[in-house]
């Protein structure tokens, strides 16, 4: 009644990535932090899913760019004029507070 059991040895050691792994400092991650808080709380108050605001590629290169104003905001592949009168001073905001 014994079934054999094959497995496979990794080569390489495994290791956890998470949404915050993407980032080289603390204050890159406490801004991804601060920037998802921001689009959820937005999506919240629209009844929406959080990536209908931003999906998480936008929020990435907000922080890679770190746009200062409005022009250089609607430069994020994702940010739309709608978007960006919709949020732009908002996200501005939390992008210029950290």
């Amino acid at each position: 009644g014994e079934t054999p059991l094959y497995l496979r040895e990794r080569t390489e050691k495994f290791k956890y990535k998470d949404k915050d792994s993407d980032f080289s400092n603390p204050q890159e991650a406490a801004l991804w932090q601060a920037l998802r808080r921001l689009r959820k709380q937005l999506a919240d108050d629209q009844d929406v899913p959080a990536y209908h605001v931003f999906g998480d590629a936008t929020l990435k290169e907000m922080i890679r760019h770190h746009p200062r104003d409005h022009f250089e905001l609607s430069k994020i592949s994702g940010v739309g004029d709608r978007k960006l009168d919709k949020y732009g001073d908002a996200f501005l905001k939390v992008l210029n507070e950290n």
